[in-house]
């Protein structure tokens, strides 16, 4: 019964680090962009997915057509 041993230790590495990620999120600050400027967070997404798009157009192309 190793791999009950290993799924406890994965388990209670998890639930230690939800834990460490709620105390360090109890002492939060003001977000470094402010959601409330509706244009800004837009254009980033924008740009965000235009990035993604180009990249994976990029690897699909290069994985359908390109034979190695």
């Amino acid at each position: 019964m190793k791999s009950s041993g290993r799924m406890f230790i994965i388990s209670v590495l998890i639930v230690i680090g939800c834990l460490v990620i709620a105390a360090l999120n109890a002492f939060s600050s003001e977000p470094f962009i402010n959601p409330d400027l509706g244009d800004l967070v837009l254009f980033g997404f924008i740009v965000a997915g235009t990035v993604t798009g180009f990249t994976a157009g990029y690897y699909w192309r290069r994985l359908v057509t390109e034979k190695s």
